[in-house]
C-alpha cells in the first residue's frame, strides 16, 4: 500500500493537532488543514533571509506572523509595481493606478469621481491626480451628474477603450508573473485569503476615514494579545 506512510504521518499529525488545541475547543477540518500547511508545507518552504544578525529580539515578542504578513504584502506590492512599470513602457497608460481606473470604467458605463477613487482605495488627493492625467491624455471624459450637479461623472473615451484593450494582454502576463511559482490550489487559496482581508479593510476604509491610528487600533485591535504598545531600548541587545 503506497499510502501507508502518508496515513501513519497523518495520524501522528492529527494527534499533535488535538494536543495543541484547548480541551474545550471545537475541532474542524479547516483548522486541521491549516495546521498541516504550517507543519508540512511551511517548514519545507524555501524563503530568502533578509534580516540582520541583530533581528532575533523581534521574533521573540509574540507578533511574528502578523509582522511577516504586513511586510510581505508590502514587498509584493513593490514587485508588482516594478513589473507593471516595465510592462507599460510605450503605452499612454503609465501606472497601475491609471490602468485600474480605466478598467473600472471599462466595466461600468460611468462612475462619479468619488466612486472611482473609492473603488481604487485611494485618498481623494491622489485619486484626483490620476483622474487629471487621464483627462489630459483624452482617455476619459467627464460630464455633469444629472442627479447631483456638484458631481462629475467619468466614462471611457474611444481612445481610452482602445488603449486599455491594447495593454490588457500584457497586464494579464503581469498577473501571471506576480502569481509566480504558486500552484493552482495555492493561487486559489491566496485569492480567497486576500479577498477576505480586502473585505475587512475596505469596511474600515469606508467608515473610519476620520479616525487616527490610535482610534483604529483601539476599535479593531483592542486588548488583542501579542500587540506591543511600546519598546524599551534596553530590551534590544546591542553588540
Amino acid at each position: 500500500m503506497r499510502t501507508r506512510n502518508i496515513l501513519i504521518g497523518l495520524i501522528e499529525h492529527l494527534d499533535e493537532f488535538e494536543s495543541s488545541t484547548a480541551q474545550d475547543g471545537t475541532l474542524d477540518m479547516a483548522d486541521f488543514v491549516n495546521f498541516l500547511n504550517q507543519k508540512v508545507v511551511v517548514e519545507k518552504l524555501e524563503t530568502r533571509q533578509d534580516s540582520g544578525d541583530q533581528a532575533p529580539w523581534l521574533t521573540d515578542m509574540g507578533n511574528e506572523t502578523e509582522t511577516v504578513i504586513a511586510r510581505l504584502v508590502t514587498v509584493m506590492n513593490r514587485y508588482a509595481k516594478s513589473y507593471i512599470k516595465r510592462a507599460l513602457e510605450g503605452s499612454l497608460i503609465q501606472t497601475g493606478e491609471e490602468f485600474s481606473f480605466l478598467l473600472y470604467l471599462m466595466t461600468n458605463q460611468s462612475l462619479t469621481k468619488s466612486e472611482l477613487i473609492f473603488k481604487n482605495v485611494l485618498e481623494k488627493t491622489s485619486g484626483m491626480e490620476v483622474i487629471k492625467r487621464l483627462l489630459k491624455l483624452g482617455l476619459v471624459e467627464e460630464r455633469e451628474d444629472e442627479n447631483d450637479k456638484r458631481s462629475k461623472r467619468l466614462s471611457l473615451t474611444l481612445s481610452g477603450r482602445q488603449e486599455i484593450l491594447k495593454v490588457l494582454p500584457i497586464m494579464q502576463k503581469v498577473s501571471s508573473l506576480v502569481a509566480g511559482n504558486l500552484t493552482l490550489p495555492e493561487r486559489q487559496t491566496l485569492a480567497y485569503l486576500l479577498a477576505k482581508l480586502d473585505h475587512y479593510h475596505n469596511d474600515i476604509f469606508a467608515t473610519d476615514k476620520q479616525s487616527d491610528f490610535e482610534e483604529l487600533s483601539e476599535k479593531y485591535l483592542g486588548a488583542k494579545s501579542g500587540v506591543i504598545d511600546h519598546l524599551n531600548p534596553e530590551q534590544i541587545d546591542h553588540p
